[in-house]
């Protein structure tokens, strides 16, 4: 399976997931509209605030390394030996 593949399936199964959790949480009587309504949204979201924390944290995991000023080490002149 390719990557967009694997996209467009987690896509459907979070759209399932939120789906669920919309008709059990609307079915809940002690809810007020505004806790169902959060308790939806948390339930859309929180995967998404998770993928773009993985993403900032991808980001800065693929800058270059700082070196202190005075050093000597030059990871592009390394030959091995």
């Amino acid at each position: 399976m390719s990557s967009a593949s694997w996209l467009m399936v987690a896509a459907l199964v979070h759209a399932v997931v939120v789906a669920l959790v919309a008709v059990v949480v609307s079915r809940i009587s002690g809810y007020r509209n505004s806790q169902r309504a959060a308790q939806i949204a948390i339930a859309a979201l929180v995967p998404v605030v998770g993928a773009v924390l993985v993403l900032s944290m991808a980001r800065e995991a693929v800058k270059e390394p700082s070196q202190p000023p005075d050093s000597r080490f030059d990871p592009q002149g390394y030959n091995g030996d």
